[in-house]
This record gives C-alpha cells, structure tokens and sequence, in this order.
C-alpha cells in the first residue's frame, strides 16, 4: 500500500501515544519506518516490522552549524526512504521535517502538541519560530492541532495555507486505562505527576504542600516525573521536610495513579495533557489550570477543578476541596471524568482521523497531482 515515514523526538513518548496509531498502519499493510532518537521503548516497533532510524537529536540545540546539518540528514533520509507522505510530531521536527518534504515534494501531515515554552516565555524565539513555521508550512497538506487556541494562533498568524482541523490530542488507550476505585485510607495523597519544570506549575504545587501540610498532616504530596536539573536541590529539600515525596520517573504511571486520590497539574500551557487524560480515565479527580489543553478534560466542580495559573491561594483551595471529601464523592468526581473521556478521547478517533488523511493522499495521487487544503478544515 505505500511508504509512511513518521519523524519524532522520543522513544518514550512516541511509544506511550503513537504505538496504536502505528500498529493500525501496520495492520492496514502500509510499511512504516520510524525516525527517533533510539530508546528499549522502540523494539516494540522494531518486532512488529517498523524499521527504525536512530538519529542524533536535542530538542533544545540551538547551534545553528548542527542544526543545518540535522536538516541536511533529514532531506538525505527521506530522499532514499522515498515515502508517499511523512507524519510529523514536535515542534523541531514539524518545521525541520515539513521543509525536507517541501524541498522533495512529498505530503506532510503535522501534529501540533502545543506550542512550547518558546511561545510564551520569550518574544524573540517566538518570532523566529513564526517565522520558520510560515516558511516550511508552505506546501503542508494537513495540520492537526490538540486544542481550537493553538489552531485559531497559527491561523492568526497567518501560517496556514492547508488544510487544518482539532484533534481530541493524542486520545487514551481505554482499555489500557481502566476505570480503578479510590481506595479509603488514612492518609489523602495528591499526585503531582509530569515533568518537573517551571512551565508545569510545580513551583506553585511545592509551596502549595507547604501551606496545606501546616494546617493538614494527614495528607501526602508525592510527585513523579522527569526532573529539570534546575529543580533537584529544591526537592531534596522539600523531601527533608517532609512536604513533598519524589517517587522518581515511572515507565508506567498507572499504579502510581491508582494510589491517588487526586492528579494535579498548575502548568502554563498545554497542548492537550496526556497526564489529565490518564487520571481522567482511570477515575481519579483533577486539579488543573483553566487554560487550553486542559479544560477542555476537565468539568469545573464535577470532574476537578479548574484554577488560574500561577494562583497559589486557588491551588490550595482546591486541594482543600478535595481533602475534605469523602471516597465516595471521589469516586462520582473520577466517574465523572471517565465519562467525560470516553465521549471525547478515545484513542480510537485519532487513528480514524490520520487514516482518513493518508487515504486522501494517495486517492489524490492514483488520480493525479496533490491539491493541498481540499481536506475539511475546522476554523
């Protein structure tokens, strides 16, 4: 049936939300090859057919000799690999990968996870970005964003020129999630669970489990995740004093979820949060911040709450909240989430969308010359 070439960043992630998608591929005859910086999580594809291109790659490099040399190897890759349309995922690989497509004149289909810390932390990167966006999306087929605010900025800023819709984010596996009951004890645990860095709010949950476990001790604050360099005194401190328990970073979240009684995450931005979204389906409640990306998982007083970013004195009211819940309360809050995911998130319709897409493609290359943008767009 055809060549698909995926680019992406990290075995991990890529493993954790595009092994579903790529197994369907697989199943549906396409021949998939997999460009990511190696990881053990790869071998899952590797056994299953994929061939794999390891590839040498920081996400934050800014080094403009080993960038271009990145994209040097990008367009070398794709010319041999020849494929009939390449899915892009992450920021650089979007913009480096959509540009090789352009220059080789083959379909690209981007996914937009969000827009990063460059986006709003500072304004000359963010108009570079603009930039190198409008200039390799030229010739993009199909962009698909997580959420409407990502896609109405990139409309704003004029770098769509194809055809464009919103996409429930990566979606959740429901089976792989299943609905867990909150089990009664003691103790309440909230659960910071994500990476551990400014933008995903967790200098406001430190000082959060500061005020809370003043007035409250049977409470416990763990967090688990990748950390910041930045950020490891500040939890080997926080751990001394007992406020906060660092459960490290977990190649499967689930038991660590089960345990909670609450998932917590006060980030800046978001894509569409793939941590929500795992709380959400496993029954537990949340505590988010009220930006895109997040609320759109989350109904305010039933299945969470939503608070301001950045806002200590509203994160501490909410797990206030929470604390002063029963577990059955709990447990309708979890329910209610889980409702809410398998209306919106099933994994399942994102697979259906991207193969909706790739079939456009190549119906228009059996019957002639691609037409970018003739694709439904949702504006």
């Amino acid at each position: 049936m055809g060549k698909i070439l995926i680019l992406s960043t990290g075995a991990k992630y890529t493993y954790q939300t595009r092994k579903e998608l790529i197994r369907n591929l697989v199943e549906e005859g396409y021949e998939i090859e997999l460009l990511c910086p190696y990881g053990s999580e790869l071998d899952y594809f590797h056994n299953r057919g994929v061939r794999l291109h390891n590839i040498d790659f920081d996400n934050h490099g800014k080094n403009p000799i080993r960038e271009f040399f990145l994209i040097f190897k990008l367009i070398k890759l794709i010319r041999k690999t020849n494929p009939i349309v390449i899915l892009g995922f992450t920021i650089k690989m979007n913009i480096y990968g959509a540009f090789a497509a352009r220059i080789l004149n083959i379909p690209f289909v981007a996914n937009i996870t969000g827009l990063g810390t460059g986006f709003s932390t500072d304004l000359k990167l963010e108009k570079l970005l603009v930039k190198m966006y409008k200039f390799s999306f030229r010739e993009v087929f199909h962009v698909f964003f997580q959420n409407e605010a990502n896609q109405s900025y990139f409309v704003n800023k004029k770098i769509l020129r194809g055809s464009h819709s919103v996409l429930a984010g990566s979606g959740i596996n429901l089976e792989e999630f299943q609905l867990e009951p909150i089990v009664s004890k003691e103790n309440r645990e909230i659960l910071f669970l994500s990476r551990i860095m400014k933008d995903k709010g967790i200098e406001e949950f430190l000082e959060a489990a500061n005020i809370v476990k003043k007035s409250r001790k049977k409470c416990i604050f763990n967090i688990a995740g990748s950390i910041d360099n930045s950020y490891k005194e500040s939890i080997r401190d926080h751990q001394k004093n007992s406020n906060v328990f660092y459960l490290g970073e977990l190649d499967d979240v689930r038991n660590i979820i089960k345990r909670a009684d609450v998932i917590v995450l006060p980030s800046y931005h978001e894509g569409m949060s793939n941590v929500l979204l795992e709380a959400a389906a496993m029954g537990r409640p949340v505590i988010a911040s009220n930006i895109p990306g997040c609320k759109e998982i989350v109904r305010n007083g039933e299945s969470g709450y939503l608070i301001p970013t950045k806002d200590v004195n509203a994160l501490v009211g909410a797990v206030e909240k929470i604390i002063k819940k029963d577990t059955y309360a709990l447990e309708l809050m979890g329910k209610e989430g889980r409702k809410i995911v398998e209306e919106r998130f099933d994994r399942k319709i994102i697979i259906i969308e991207y193969l909706k897409i790739i079939r456009t493609i190549i119906d228009e290359e059996d019957y002639g010359e691609i037409s970018h943008g003739e694709f439904s767009s949702e504006t």
